[in-house]
């Protein structure tokens, strides 16, 4: 089903829901949920591309939203939580990307901690994760390896935790933390050299890597952060 295919209008269509996808080899496969969606137990949705969430999700155990299902197309799926929707997961909500150049664009919850997975590629610009801070208390995002890091905020939003997000783009200024005995790489017995630069093709971006040596299986060579400025 294409977007205007499946557009959930109505909150008494949407209760009780546990699973709804879309899927087809089209690039237009979005899910679109315009009523409030209840679930008893876990909620599953499933978006060929893009998932556009303009009411609250709520459900008894978790959420679960998957963009760019099934990967059938050579575009990225985008995945927004449209203020003030709001999503209430008390086992915590996840989000999930796939092959492609995906994009997530959300605020923190108050009713779930989020955990997202943007998949492959593990390239610059790659998956992209949006994140609205606007006046928020104590946002601090601490790094933990390639691609992944913890947000943390004041209570009572919970946090945000991702891996395999090449991009971080937060719309306010908040605390950068690195303590390499915290990640991955960070324990191998081998020098961390890491180097702290402005991106050359986009000035405007720290860029955050780790040069030298591999000791596998947990070092890497590679970029631990990229985002704007403050």
């Amino acid at each position: 089903a294409k977007a205007q295919d499946f557009l959930c209008n109505q909150a008494e269509r949407l209760e009780q829901l546990a699973r709804v996808e879309t899927a087809d080899n089209g690039a237009t496969d979005d899910l679109v949920v315009n009523g409030v969606v209840n679930a008893t137990g876990a909620l599953t949705l499933n978006a060929g591309d893009n998932a556009v969430v303009n009411f609250n999700l709520i459900a008894t155990t978790s959420v679960t939203v998957n963009v760019d299902a099934a990967d059938n197309d050579a575009a990225g799926g985008v995945f927004s939580l449209v203020l003030p929707a709001t999503i209430t997961a008390p086992t915590g909500a996840f989000l999930n990307g796939a092959a492609d150049n995906d994009t997530f664009n959300f605020a923190p919850q108050t009713g779930a901690a989020i955990t997202l997975d943007g998949l492959a590629p593990p390239t610059v610009p790659g998956d992209i994760l949006n994140i609205d801070i606007s006046a928020l208390t104590n946002p601090l995002l601490t790094l933990q390896g390639q691609g992944a890091g913890t947000w943390t905020f004041d209570a009572p939003l919970q946090p945000v935790v991702y891996t395999s997000i090449e991009t971080v783009v937060p719309d306010d200024a908040y605390h950068l933390r690195l303590l390499a005995s915290g990640t991955s790489f960070g324990n191998t017995g081998v020098a961390d050299n890491i180097v702290i630069r402005r991106d050359s093709v986009v000035p405007t971006d720290l860029v955050i890597e780790r040069t030298g040596v591999l000791n596998a299986p947990n070092d890497f060579v590679g970029v631990i952060f990229q985002g704007p400025l403050a």
